[in-house]
């Protein structure tokens, strides 16, 4: 196989998964809100994982500066999407929490995508969901792989 039909193969799995996402979005667009970026979708995401943060891991974790972090925690706080509070062990350190319509938003994504995994997934055999799975696995470590080497 040469690198051009390769990498045409590797475009068209992308423009199908692109449209997989518009058609879903669109089926769901009721329930998704466009008010948050991805970085601001990201950061509501990894806060919830880890029942609150702090500034300093979310920017491990994106990989962006602590001002970006603190950029995007301002616009979140302003929408009424966290709040951050003092710790009061360590007044200089921040504590960062979903508010109620984060959560309320991340619950109706959970809906959303248990109502994908039954309407579409569910289709899937066994042996095709663990072969997406392994792929997908295998991509993500590429990344965090790429990333790390050049870090």
């Amino acid at each position: 196989m040469t690198v051009t039909s390769k990498t045409t193969m590797i475009q068209e799995l992308n423009q199908i998964e692109a449209r997989i996402h518009q058609k879903l979005r669109l089926e769901f667009e009721e329930l998704f809100v466009d008010e948050l970026t991805d970085k601001q979708h990201i950061v509501l995401d990894f806060v919830e994982r880890k029942g609150g943060s702090s500034p300093i891991q979310i920017a491990q974790q994106l990989g962006i500066t602590q001002s970006a972090v603190s950029q995007l925690l301002n616009t979140l706080e302003k929408k009424e999407w966290i709040r951050r509070s003092i710790n009061p062990q360590n007044r200089r350190e921040l504590h960062v929490e979903l508010s109620e319509k984060a959560k309320t938003y991340l619950e109706n994504m959970r809906k959303i995508e248990l109502a994908i995994i039954e309407k579409y997934y569910s289709k899937l055999s066994l042996e095709e969901i663990n072969t997406l799975t392994s792929i997908y696995t295998k991509l993500d470590q590429l990344i965090v792989d790429q990333n790390e080497g050049e870090g």
